[in-house]
């Protein structure tokens, strides 16, 4: 039979052969691996600084791109937009200064700016194609839903939708485009 004395010694025996390997590993390991640490921290460090710069250039040039647009502009756009009249059309995501920001441009070029129209995100969502499209399917077979309910013409699934304008010729909106947004 095993005294305890000789299991003891054995075990002993097991640790510290297991402490000597670790340490003789990790000395064997470490030299390499700080060196590849150390490599690739000075290569971060590098590509930062170089991405630095590239960020103050760019800052540099929009920074003069908004001075020649404030000197220029002006002179550009006085009367551009004479007697136009204009709605906003932002979908989420645009910041509300962007659209106050640009107001008073267009206005300086003679436009007469008459609401906004954010459209949701939900409205590029695929399940809402048919909406979109015009193909509700509760105005019937021709598919003309709320424009038949109030007396107008419907359209075809897949028809273009008409313009407010045609193009090239001045004039006002269609009544039903004027009463919604004006």
């Amino acid at each position: 039979m095993v005294d305890f004395r000789y299991h003891l010694v054995s075990i002993i025996a097991v640790f510290l052969a297991l402490a000597v390997g670790i340490v003789v590993g990790t000395a064997a390991l470490n030299g390499p691996i700080v060196d590849s640490l150390r490599g690739n921290i000075n290569r971060l460090s590098d590509d930062k600084r170089d991405l630095e710069q590239d960020v103050r250039q760019l800052q540099g040039e929009v920074g003069a791109a908004d001075d020649f647009a404030d000197a220029v502009g002006p002179d550009l756009l006085a009367g551009a937009l004479a007697d136009e009249r204009l709605l906003f059309v932002t979908t989420d995501g645009v910041p509300d200064g962007l659209v106050e920001q640009l107001r008073p441009v267009l206005e300086s070029a003679g436009a007469s700016v008459t609401g906004r129209l954010d459209v949701r995100p939900a409205l590029a969502d695929p399940e809402n194609r048919a909406l979109v499209e015009g193909r509700s399917g509760a105005g019937g077979a021709g598919g003309g839903g709320r424009a038949a309910a109030r007396g107008g013409a419907a359209r075809a699934p897949g028809a273009p939708a008409a313009r407010a304008r045609r193009a090239g010729t001045p004039g006002a909106p269609r009544a039903s485009t004027r009463a919604r947004f004006s």
